[in-house]
């Protein structure tokens, strides 16, 4: 299954927590590329995984990662 994230909200999330693209990297495991592209609105979709990754790396603790977390950052599902 493929998600569209919410780049807005992520980049949201970033600068609410001081970080920037190299630094959720860094964290996610996610390339900058990638992460550039999502927050540009470019990305077309990204796994599951992927949105996982960055949903812990902004800080939600992977055991409490609810199925609403991930649901803030998706614009749109099953593409």
């Amino acid at each position: 299954m493929y998600y569209i994230l919410d780049g807005k909200k992520i980049r949201e999330l970033m600068e609410q927590q001081n970080m920037n693209v190299s630094k959720l990297s860094e964290l996610s495991g996610v390339s900058q590329s990638c992460i550039r592209n999502i927050l540009n609105e470019k990305a077309m979709s990204t796994r599951i995984n992927t949105a996982m990754h960055l949903v812990g790396a902004l800080n939600m603790d992977a055991e409490t990662i609810t199925c609403e977390d991930l649901l803030k950052l998706i614009k749109e599902v099953n593409v």
